[in-house]
């Protein structure tokens, strides 16, 4: 919630199987910030009825949606929704979006496609802040992307992360079924999984680490509500072999932890 002219008061607010719930937003709230493609962490996209309903709310209330689709572009199942911006026939939705994600971290390049009523506050501030982007590089990535290179960039790292995503859950519906029950995404470039009672996330994260896995728990993303023992799985920096790898020595590790 905007606090004043400077200030900002975060609230926070659940979610559900279709993303955001919408109802439990502060009447008083003026900016939204959410990722509907991929909901972070547990990875649910926001329905098309959950989209239309925020949009409808935040137009009764003179709010600002902040539309973050960091990964939209690895999808792997069903067909894709249309975003928030263009659902947006009032002016509410800034999209946001990256190439860091696409192409790799160290390329610190965004963009924002805003409401035309804020393009020049926005220009504005970025004129305060530091005038503009590295040009070098955005000429670079421009070229990229109109050379047809990025497409193609693209179409590889789907296959890619795709056969990535198909590894780990063959493991966690396989082999770990027993311990785990995966939230499967529809995309992006991570996913969670319950842990079966009585595993506890941090008797799995540290014997993970003692065997050289790297695992994080779901915890501190809880607020309000208790959390549900939980791991997030990234496979955006991994290979396949080293997915496969990992999840047969925790299928080793598992059964030896107490219950």
């Amino acid at each position: 919630m905007l606090h004043g002219n400077r200030h900002a008061r975060v609230a926070r607010v659940p979610v559900d199987r279709e993303g955001l719930i919408v109802g439990k937003l502060p009447d008083n709230a003026r900016l939204v910030y959410v990722t509907p493609s991929h909901q972070f962490p547990l990875g649910m996209p926001m329905s098309l009825e959950r989209r239309v309903e925020l949009l409808e709310w935040a137009q009764k209330r003179g709010a600002v949606i902040i539309e973050d689709d960091y990964d939209c572009e690895y999808r792997f199942e069903g067909r894709p929704m249309e975003p928030l911006k263009s659902l947006d026939r009032a002016g509410l939705v800034a999209y946001v979006g990256t190439f860091s994600k696409t192409i790799f971290p160290e390329l610190r390049v965004g963009y924002v496609v805003p409401p035309a009523s804020l393009f020049r506050p926005l220009f504005k501030a970025r004129q305060i802040a530091d005038w503009h982007g590295c040009t070098l590089t955005q000429t670079a990535l421009a070229s990229f992307m109109l050379n047809g290179d990025f497409a193609k960039h693209l179409r590889r790292m789907h296959k890619t992360y795709a056969a990535r995503r198909a590894t780990l859950l063959s493991h966690l519906q396989g082999p770990l079924a027993p311990w785990f029950e995966p939230i499967v995404p529809t995309a992006g470039i991570h996913l969670a999984a319950r842990l079966r009672a009585p595993l506890t996330e941090q008797a799995v994260v540290t014997a993970a680490r003692d065997a050289s896995i790297g695992l994080y728990g779901l915890s501190p993303f809880y607020q309000r509500a208790k959390p549900q023992a939980s791991l997030i799985f990234g496979y955006g920096n991994i290979a396949g072999q080293h997915i496969d790898a990992a999840l047969q020595k925790l299928a080793d590790i598992l059964p030896r932890l107490p219950s």
